[in-house]
């Protein structure tokens, strides 16, 4: 796919280079605001609902940004 005189390998690569998908930052802070207060079970129930809802624009990149540290760390200090 070309834009602007650039190759992009996917289609959707070039619609988010070009902003007609909107980043998945909200999605972020939401799992990140609730591992003050959530189980790492719902942590991870909360991540398992966005992708089966299909809502996350890049949900590899989501999940490097949150990290597993962030759903396992909690899991193991406060349920185990």
């Amino acid at each position: 796919m070309i834009v602007q005189n650039k190759v992009y390998p996917t289609f959707r690569d070039a619609c988010e280079l070009s902003r007609f998908l909107a980043d998945d930052n909200e999605y972020i802070e939401v799992i990140k605001e609730a591992k003050d207060w959530g189980s790492g079970q719902f942590l991870r129930k909360v991540f398992v609902t966005m992708l089966f809802s299909n809502s996350l624009n890049s949900p590899h990149q989501v999940w490097e940004k949150i990290g597993i540290g962030c759903l396992m760390e909690y899991y193991t200090e406060k349920e185990l």
